[in-house]
């Protein structure tokens, strides 16, 4: 099965696609303006010696390469009237064959955060999965206080399936995280 992932695709407000060489200016900006690190989850600033061309065009490469070993797909999250770059998702493919699953990730730079783009942006991420990617079940997962991706988890139509314990290793520890899924219809 031959899949096309490197497609547009078009939201009430947002514009989901894989990232080009030419959104370095926006991706460069949308980093730049980060606020100040908002709460646990959040990462921060970036710091400018990580927002170079040079960076950036691996990225792109890197992405590419993981997307035609349909291992992860990358997609940038635009503003449809600004062009400005406000995250990202991303879709790990986690086994194929007779199961055809996935994990939804999704990211928006904290000074868009507030705005209902997580939401919209994953319902996106969804529909891409199964319509575009052919999965049958797309999950997310969380840490269990994380109330704000908890929230989009829900309000995209994922629905909580359970808590793996030791899930996730982070900063040198194993942690305990929240699981939501949805199905292919």
């Amino acid at each position: 099965m031959k899949i096309i992932w490197d497609r547009t695709f078009k939201t009430k407000r947002l514009i989901i696609r894989p990232f080009t060489q030419r959104d370095y200016n926006a991706w460069k900006r949308a980093h730049q303006n980060r606020l100040p690190k908002q709460n646990q989850f959040d990462s921060g600033p970036v710091p400018e010696k990580e927002l170079t061309k040079i960076i950036f065009k691996k990225k792109i490469a890197g992405y590419r390469e993981i997307a035609k070993k349909d291992s992860i797909y990358v997609y940038g999250i635009f503003d449809k009237q600004t062009g400005e770059n406000l995250g990202g998702i991303d879709i790990f493919v986690m086994a194929r064959f007779g199961f055809q699953w996935a994990n939804l990730g999704y990211y928006i730079n904290n000074q868009h955060c507030g705005n209902g783009y997580a939401k919209e942006a994953a319902k996106a991420g969804l529909r891409i999965g199964f319509k575009t990617l052919k999965l049958q079940r797309i999950e997310g997962a969380t840490e269990l206080d994380n109330y704000a991706s908890i929230a989009v988890m829900k309000a995209s139509g994922m629905k909580k399936e359970c808590i793996r314990k030791k899930f996730y290793r982070e900063k040198n520890r194993w942690i305990d995280m929240v699981v939501f899924i949805k199905l292919a219809t």
